[in-house]
């Protein structure tokens, strides 16, 4: 399955609510609540490969209303919620149903800035550097999303700025060509060193299901 040609920047972006949860199960529980409410224009849910452990495992994307959805999501978004843009960098060529499970493995990375920059800055490199480098030089990411944190909705959140989420059809896409060649690898590592602590951005595997497109 071939990406189709991504958009230009500036990225088509939604607005909503993402929550980060430590428990997969309760992760899904909410997105099905979110789903039953009708308050959503879209919800995306991912959970964890099995055998992973970290600080969530269990996220939920859901398009509208932050004030309306938050309290939906908030007894199973106990490492985050957060009100949130979500920047569709690359979109895969779909072609199976809502409540069906996505092709493939995405790669999800959490992020917090650098200690000496503002979230708008490093906000904006990821955005707008870092988002081509990535489309260019991970050959195999057929789907490509960039959660940008607006804000904290819980006192308790972890101090992320954003979620990265690099999409592969295949294992052996993830395996084999996220990357280029070496020069990519350095590329793309030096530039997230730019705008990124790496050491307190977890990551994870995980698999995603669309119930609301």
């Amino acid at each position: 399955m071939n990406a189709p040609t991504p958009p230009s920047a500036p990225w088509p972006t939604t607005e909503g609510v993402l929550a980060l949860c430590s428990d997969a199960e309760a992760a899904a529980a909410a997105a099905e609540r979110v789903l039953a409410s009708g308050q959503a224009t879209g919800v995306v849910l991912n959970q964890a490969v099995a055998g992973h452990t970290g600080p969530f495992v269990g996220m939920v994307r859901a398009v509208g209303d932050a004030d309306l959805l938050a309290p939906l999501v908030a007894d199973a978004a106990d490492t985050g919620l957060y009100r949130a843009q979500f920047r569709r960098v690359r979109d895969m060529a779909r072609d199976w149903p809502d409540g069906a499970t996505t092709p493939g493995i995405t790669a999800t990375f959490a992020m917090v800035r650098r200690a000496d920059l503002t979230h708008d800055a490093a906000d904006g490199h990821w955005r707008d550097t870092h988002a081509p480098l990535a489309l260019k030089h991970h050959v195999g990411m057929w789907g490509y999303t960039q959660c940008s944190i607006v804000e904290a909705l819980t006192g308790s959140s972890a101090a992320y700025d954003g979620v990265a989420l690099c999409q592969f059809a295949t294992l052996e896409d993830f395996k084999e060509r996220f990357f280029d060649g070496p020069e990519g690898v350095e590329a793309i590592r030096a530039d997230v060193a730019k705008f990124s602590d790496v050491k307190a951005s977890p990551s994870l595997r995980t698999v995603e299901t669309i119930l609301k497109s």
